[in-house]
């Protein structure tokens, strides 16, 4: 057996969940449909300065793993500074 086929049969079983933090100043609101369309996505609205908000609902939903898309250039093009690690 090939090891991609190994890997499919593998994960064949694995169901990935995801967990949006939405800024609603930034995010286009489309991706409330995908979400719709998808019950593996979950969708949470919050405002670009709501950090605790974001920590409270990343533990609540079990998140291990998060990446940001374009926020620190957006961040940092509004004068502001930000370290994403």
């Amino acid at each position: 057996m090939r090891a991609a086929e190994r890997t499919r049969r593998l994960f064949a079983f694995v169901v990935v969940t995801v967990t949006v933090a939405a800024i609603r100043e930034e995010t286009d609101p489309e991706i409330d449909q995908r979400a719709k369309t998808d019950g593996r996505i979950t969708v949470h609205w919050i405002s670009l300065g709501e950090l605790s908000r974001l920590i409270e609902i990343f533990h609540k939903e079990g998140v291990s793993k998060a990446e940001a898309e374009d926020i620190k250039k957006k961040i940092t093009d509004a004068g502001g500074t930000a370290e994403l690690k």
